[in-house]
């Protein structure tokens, strides 16, 4: 997810008019391939909790440490188990 997020593989065409959603595309895209990895559904969090991951992932300059230790405690809450 940290390449993802911090390289922005996915660009914007010029010529398309920008969102929000175009501009956080990365970071929807790594969220998702993250989820995927840990077997979890996006629909499984709420709204509220997947826009501040969202925030998190755009704005905050994350490590790998802090992005792994996200990743298992969204983990163990989705399975119910404690950390």
């Amino acid at each position: 997810m940290l390449w993802v997020v911090r390289t922005h593989p996915m660009q914007i065409n010029a010529a398309v008019e920008v969102t929000k959603l175009h501009v956080m595309a990365n970071e929807i895209f790594a969220l998702h391939a993250g989820l995927a990895h840990l077997d979890l559904e996006p629909r499984n969090l709420s709204k509220n909790y997947i826009a501040n991951l969202l925030y998190t992932l755009h704005y905050r300059q994350l490590v790998g440490e802090v992005l792994s230790s996200m990743m298992y405690l969204i983990e163990k809450a989705a399975n119910r188990e404690t950390p």
